[in-house]
């Protein structure tokens, strides 16, 4: 095995928890299989206030559609493997949600809206395009899970501080960092089990 070959499936291990066990079971408190999923924009626009469930992977989505944001009672939102560029104001109207699935976009902004959501137990934001997240995540009072990896991140918002008590995994794995900057992290969340690659001699 030449050496990029070995650098190559190195990578791939690496990614194999990530790409396929996107969030732990002890971040659910919820059985959501048992749900309905809606998986086309027609049958959500039908009747939006039975939609509990939606689950959109693989659309080329370039936006989060409209139509999600009237599904009042919406808990579980999966639109993954998109082209989705933002997470836009409209967010904060999804007040019952629990689950957000926005892995695998280009998301590079998130409304400070987000902070609506206070039911929200598992956000995933992995491989994105995020260079910074909000303060306004440290004021989701319910978040357990929180996974940002494979994202140009390298530092956390002072607020991330309020999560102490109930956050219990961060993914902040192909995410180059120093060990002075995974410390400062491990600092902010000492009760949150951190999910890191190895740190870098990186001068930045």
């Amino acid at each position: 095995m030449n050496k990029t070959t070995y650098l190559h499936f190195y990578l791939f291990l690496l990614l194999l928890p990530i790409l396929f066990f996107p969030y732990s079971s002890k971040a659910q408190d919820f059985d959501y299989s048992k749900l309905k999923r809606y998986k086309n924009l027609t049958d959500i626009k039908q009747n939006p206030d039975s939609v509990f469930y939606i689950q959109m992977k693989h659309k080329g989505l370039k936006e989060i559609p409209p139509q999600v944001f009237a599904c009042k009672n919406l808990i579980y939102l999966d639109l993954s493997f998109n082209k989705i560029k933002s997470i836009p104001p409209e967010i904060g109207k999804l007040t019952h949600l629990r689950v957000l699935n926005l892995g695998n976009n280009k998301i590079n902004n998130i409304s400070p809206e987000i902070k609506n959501c206070k039911e929200l137990r598992t956000l995933i934001l992995r491989f994105n395009e995020l260079t910074q997240i909000p303060p306004e995540i440290g004021f989701l009072p319910k978040l357990v899970y929180l996974n940002l990896a494979g994202n140009y991140l390298n530092i956390l918002p002072e607020t991330m501080k309020n999560l102490q008590s109930q956050l219990k995994y961060l993914d902040m794995r192909v995410i180059t960092l120093s060990r002075q900057e995974q410390a400062d992290i491990e600092k902010m969340l000492p009760n949150t089990k951190i999910f890191f690659s190895q740190s870098c001699n990186c001068m930045k």
